[in-house]
């Protein structure tokens, strides 16, 4: 009994500390348990705590951006998940039980739509449920959102880095800024000033032919040479 107690008094801990953070003062005390919940479960890879948090900031700041209800964002965004950390309804699909909690305990209309409209319940009728999809979307499918992106984005990044030291004269080559940019090191005794340029160019067309990638990859060839002396 004294383990369930000191479990429930940290949930609530973490709860409230979160909902401290984003500015939500006024959420029903069992969504803050069920939300404090969230720090010690995960969903396809993703901490969910961290996850309803990144939501939250993601579709507030968009609503502010285009003059909508940020705040109705923010809170469907924060609680869209608590149905993962309700224990009564153990074999009801937790994402369709977060809508039915949130309507449940006192939730405004606005920020249970948002949460319906998410979950494909009903048909989105309002620009903040929109947005909460587009957050919902970015947070999920950023790279390292999910565990399968990232073992996916880990070897991409990989491939770039051994494209580049395939080529003669490379001394390093490291992957940076998420894959935008592939950075290469390489030896001044083997490749000229004048050669520094072409090999950039021939490992962007390796690049674009064997790899997979959004937007595109800048490839930065670094060549120094340094000379060093002594006054004894």
């Amino acid at each position: 009994m004294k383990v369930k107690e000191e479990f429930d008094r940290i949930t609530i801990e973490q709860g409230e500390a979160a909902a401290f953070e984003l500015g939500l003062h006024d959420l029903n005390p069992r969504l803050v348990r069920m939300v404090g919940r969230l720090r010690y479960l995960t969903y396809h890879g993703q901490n969910l705590l961290d996850h309803v948090r990144e939501v939250a900031r993601l579709g507030s700041h968009m609503a502010a951006l285009v003059s909508a209800r940020a705040e109705v964002v923010k809170r469907a965004g924060f609680l869209h998940k608590v149905g993962f950390g309700d224990d009564i309804a153990p074999d009801r699909s937790p994402l369709l039980q977060s809508a039915d909690l949130l309507q449940r305990l006192g939730e405004p209309e606005p920020v249970v739509h948002c949460v319906q409209a998410l979950y494909g319940v009903v048909a989105p009728r309002t620009v903040e449920a929109v947005l909460l999809q587009a957050a919902e979307q970015a947070s999920t499918a950023r790279p390292g959102g999910q565990k399968d992106m990232l073992e996916d984005f880990l070897q991409q990044m990989k491939t770039l880095e051994q494209i580049a030291l395939s080529f003669a004269g490379v001394r390093e080559a490291c992957a940076v800024r998420a894959g935008k940019e592939v950075r290469v090191i390489v030896s001044a005794d083997q490749v000229s000033d004048k050669e520094a340029v072409w090999l950039s160019k021939d490992i962007a067309a390796r690049i674009e032919k064997e790899v997979d990638y959004p937007g595109q990859v800048r490839v930065s060839v670094i060549r120094e040479t340094r000379s060093v002396g002594f006054a004894m």
